[in-house]
């Protein structure tokens, strides 16, 4: 799309002019600003704030205070890190398949375990072939295009049981995720291909003054493959966060859905992360207790009551009623029933009105699309409806 330059200049101007009687500009104003040139201009399509934003920084029209505006998704990167999301390729679960455990490599989606290949860092990861280069390469270049500030970053492996990958794989995978850090070029394309002969810690050294420093390195892995080893190898890799899939701290509960460990293993974990320096955050499952809403709130009361547990952050995802899972064949036979939108919404409210202030509630839904979910809290905007 061809874009007229005095257009721009116009759009600009009036953005500044807004700015300096208001400095808090909606994006409604903004698009009425658009909306109003395209008139003067004869210009049928609006352009989209990414174009814009990209053609003043090619063309250097306009200052940040202004530009911002102009950025797509700005709580992206509100907290002034951008995280950088990057999947393993699909691996068996050492364990084997929980119940409600969607996806795998032996499923029909062939995607890693709990996923279904239709999430975003999913899908960017399958477009490049789960190199984790290519995958943190692509994610900054959107994000950058996108006008976010990308010189702080934190990294964030999914994927499964990162720790129970082999040794080799663990260390290439961290050595050039980083390496995409400190080598990106916004006018040079991926360099997938070329050969390092560094090692993990001079990679590591080297971000240190790169121009896109990683600050955090968090991993998603079970309580049950966390001891001492593998600890200090999290360290030796940059971890500062771990994220543990808790799913519930009932032991009935874990042995109903065939999770393969106790709540002993949690509390295990939990206190050895904390000894060594680490953020630990807890993945919960809501929707397991199959109708005992009762059950479902006492459980985050322990969560927050019991020094046992208390995480510094914590994920719910809400179980959800997936094909080609075990929990798809109780719930076919009438034996399990999730929890719908509306009971949801008031159980997350509970939930979410009783944490603590200081913990970070990170998500409180899957990234699932809702034509793959078969029965369950399908609402994409659960959060926005609990508030």
């Amino acid at each position: 799309m061809t874009i007229n330059k005095n257009y721009i200049i116009d759009i600009i101007e009036n953005t500044k002019k807004l700015f300096i009687d208001n400095k808090n500009i909606s994006k409604k104003e903004i698009q009425n600003i658009k909306r109003n040139f395209c008139k003067k201009y004869n210009i049928k399509n609006i352009p989209n704030d990414h174009q814009i934003y990209n053609y003043c920084i090619r063309n250097n029209i306009g200052d940040y205070n202004i530009l911002k505006y102009f950025i797509t998704k700005p709580t992206k990167t509100v907290s002034g890190v951008a995280t950088i999301s990057v999947m393993t390729s699909p691996y068996l679960c050492p364990h084997g398949k929980c119940l409600p455990c969607p996806g795998g490599p032996k499923s029909k989606y062939q995607s890693p375990q709990s996923y279904l290949g239709k999430e975003p860092a999913t899908m960017r990861a399958i477009q490049n072939n789960y190199d984790p280069y290519l995958q943190v390469y692509s994610r900054l270049k959107q994000l950058y295009l996108n006008g976010h500030d990308i010189s702080k970053c934190e990294l964030v492996i999914m994927g499964g049981t990162f720790s129970s990958r082999p040794n080799y794989y663990q260390e290439w995978f961290i050595k050039r995720s980083i390496e995409a850090m400190n080598n990106f070029n916004i006018n040079i394309p991926k360099e997938r291909k070329q050969i390092s002969l560094l090692k993990l810690s001079d990679v590591l050294i080297n971000n240190e003054k790169s121009n896109i420093r990683n600050i955090h390195t968090t991993f998603e892995t079970r309580p049950d493959y966390i001891d001492l080893l593998k600890i200090k190898k999290f360290l030796n890799f940059g971890g500062t966060k771990i994220e543990i899939g808790v799913q519930s701290v009932f032991d009935e509960i874990l042995l109903f859905i065939k999770r393969g460990h106790d709540v002993s293993s949690i509390i295990r974990a939990n206190k050895l992360l904390r000894d060594y320096g680490f953020n630990v955050g807890f993945h919960m499952m809501l929707g397991l207790h199959n109708g005992n809403f009762d059950k479902e709130i006492e459980e985050y009361k322990i969560l927050y009551n019991d020094p046992n547990f208390k995480p510094d952050y914590l994920k719910i995802y809400p179980t959800l009623v997936i094909d080609d899972t075990e929990l798809y064949d109780l719930w076919k036979k009438k034996l399990y029933k999730p929890i719908s939108n509306e009971d949801g919404i008031k159980i997350l409210s509970k939930i979410k009105s009783n944490l603590p202030k200081w913990t970070k509630l990170q998500r409180i839904q899957r990234d699932i699309p809702a034509f793959q979910i078969i029965d369950g809290i399908k609402k994409s905007n659960i959060r926005e409806l609990v508030k």
